[in-house]
């Protein structure tokens, strides 16, 4: 009896220790995720040079070693760009992926896996709409998500360039660190007084479970803090990487290129998907669930990210009427000090009056009332905390009020977010009327009035039409006001001259910029024709493809082409002919790869003699 008495009151050490070990467990984790967290890198010098790792490796370099969602399109892309398939326009904002029937080259296993969906998706004849690439119900999606992330991780550690963030001497010493904790959790269970009904045995086995049980918690905490790291070649091609996108970056265009561009801009398309630069190609192949937590933006007149929080209980109140938020704080916060007033001086009196007796005979009742009181003061705690800030933020919103103008990028009722241009994690608002969220669509322009702490929206009314991209200046408006003045209607025109040259094109979108206007024409099959027609300004300025970074680069590999006046050249790599006379300048891109190299130059100069 004496030696259970004494057992007994080692309980409560034994487990205010096992605590203890857990916190420096815990110290310990986190010190050895810093030391192996992804290292961050220099970008390099701008630069249009691509390198052999795929974009859905780079996807992962250029994203702290986790790989991005944007790397399924720019696999998609990757590969029209490798001639496997091929990604035409049909009609505006409309795509369809062709397979191709020529045997794939060899393929990494996620891209197989690219290629295996759309296989399954096609018709008997071999096309799929770009709109139902979706991988399926959020379930089946996220298991094919996980099979292609993990065969990108496995990739990325073949070549060298990542490696398992938990060495296994981390995780050795991790291992060993975690048997403290869990030993005394199960030591302390171990002495604690019992009714003598078990078998030693079957105690022994329950004591040895709990630590099992405790030890492999607490060994589940470094997964969930990310399974890559970046070796030294990872970061170095991680900086050639950056370079690249600071390149593309550059380009007012290149932003604005749909899928079907990847005939014109071949794997620089695909790569700048994977570097999140592309965002209109990436928006027009919906691979996968849309993210509710991850959106495209166009607001502020360039395509950026913007990651969207649904606030729950922080701030508490949020949404909430200012008025309806104070009250509501106010009245539980009164509640709240009333019940600390009557029962925390008993219940600190008790704990007093029990922690003596609980160290001496540590009996389940004493550990229960100690548990019992600490939680109680806890909850009671939190609830004044919460009902003063609560009262806080409302009656600092009773009277403020913030203007908001914006793309409504994700509307998810009763939740709407608008990115507004001044940040690129915005909170999505509560909005408790739901007429107002019927009043909006995703994608439209929106106006709001809000509060500026608790989010709660007062006014929400559509300021303009949807949008896919920035809206237009009243230069683009004036441009191609003098397009459409200086130009005959020679779209039909080009039609006919392809078809005498044995090129049939159907024209499948135009429209207006800053610099004209501009057409593009498919043949249905392969490729596409682009074209650019500029009125004030010289040939590099026309070329809408190109735009004036790449356009400095046009001296490589440039070729002139004689009889259309000065200037007039064709660079074979891009398959871009840029002439000017009198004013006028035109830009012609055949991207038709099925056409030998020397017709699509014969195609680009008829198409430009013809503009001229």
């Amino acid at each position: 009896m004496i030696l259970a008495a004494e057992s007994a009151g080692a309980a409560l050490p034994l487990a205010v220790a096992a605590g203890v070990s857990v916190a420096g467990w815990l110290v310990f984790l986190g010190v050895l995720a810093v030391a192996n967290r992804p290292r961050d890198a220099d970008p390099g010098p701008a630069a249009m040079e691509l390198f052999e790792e795929p974009p859905a490796v780079v996807s992962l370099l250029v994203n702290d070693c986790e790989v991005g969602r944007e790397a399924v399109p720019a696999t998609l892309l990757d590969l029209a760009a490798r001639r496997v398939l091929s990604i035409d326009q049909v009609e505006p904002e409309r795509y369809v992926c062709r397979l191709r029937p020529s045997a794939p080259p060899d393929l990494e296993p996620y891209e197989e896996q690219v290629l295996d969906h759309v296989r399954g998706l096609a018709g008997p004849d071999g096309v799929v709409p770009c709109e139902a690439l979706t991988t399926g119900p959020e379930e089946e999606s996220k298991g094919w998500w996980k099979r292609f992330d993990k065969a990108v991780v496995a990739d990325c550690r073949e070549r060298g360039l990542t490696r398992s963030r938990w060495s296994r001497a981390a995780l050795a010493a991790l291992g060993v660190a975690a048997l403290v904790p869990a030993v005394l959790a199960a030591v302390a269970v171990l002495v604690l007084p019992g009714d003598g009904s078990g078998g030693s045995g079957d105690a022994a086995e329950g004591v040895l479970g709990l630590g099992v049980v405790v030890w492999s918690a607490l060994m589940a905490l470094p997964v969930a803090l990310g399974s890559e790291r970046n070796t030294p070649a990872g970061v170095a091609a991680t900086s050639r990487w950056l370079g690249l996108r600071r390149f593309l970056a550059e380009d007012r265009h290149f932003a604005e290129q749909p899928p079907a561009a990847v005939a014109i801009w071949d794997r620089y398309l695909s790569y700048g998907a994977a570097l999140g630069v592309a965002a209109a190609a990436v928006r027009g192949l919906p691979l996968g669930s849309e993210s509710d937590r991850v959106a495209w933006s166009s607001w502020g007149g360039r395509w950026h990210m913007v990651r969207v929080r649904y606030p729950c209980r922080v701030p508490p109140g949020w949404g909430q009427h200012p008025a309806r938020a104070a009250a509501i704080g106010l009245f539980w916060l009164v509640l709240a000090a009333v019940v600390a007033r009557a029962i925390a001086p008993p219940l600190v009196d008790s704990l007093a009056d029990v922690l003596p007796e609980a160290v001496s005979d540590p009996g389940p009742l004493a550990l229960f009332a100690i548990v019992f009181a600490s939680v109680l003061l806890l909850v009671v705690g939190v609830a004044l905390f919460r009902s003063a800030v609560k009262f806080a933020l409302g009656t600092l919103d009773l009277f403020a009020r913030r203007q908001v103008e914006g793309l409504a990028v994700r509307v998810r009722n009763p939740h709407v977010a608008v990115d507004d241009g001044t940040r690129t994690r915005v909170r999505a608002w509560l909005v408790t009327r739901p007429e107002l969220v019927g009043a909006v669509s995703q994608g439209s322009v929106v106006r709001a009035r809000v509060s500026p702490w608790l989010g709660h929206v007062f006014s929400l009314e559509r300021a303009g039409a949807t949008a896919a991209g920035p809206a237009p200046s009243e230069r683009t408006a004036t441009a191609a006001a003098a397009a459409t003045a200086a130009l005959p209607p020679n779209v039909p025109d080009l039609v006919r001259l392809a078809g005498t040259m044995g090129v049939t094109l159907n024209p499948v979108s135009q429209g207006a910029g800053p610099d004209g206007l501009h057409w593009t024409l498919s043949d249905g099959r392969t490729g596409m024709v682009m074209v650019h027609v500029h009125t004030d300004g010289g040939a590099d300025e026309a070329d809408p493809l190109l735009g004036p970074v790449l356009g400095r680069l046009l001296d490589i590999g440039r070729e002139p082409v004689p009889g259309m006046g000065d200037g007039a050249s064709w660079t074979p790599w891009r398959n871009t002919l840029v002439a000017s006379r009198e004013g006028r300048a035109v830009a012609v891109a055949v991207g038709l790869p099925d056409l030998p190299p020397e017709r699509r130059l014969d195609l680009a100069s008829a198409l430009g003699r013809a503009l001229l």
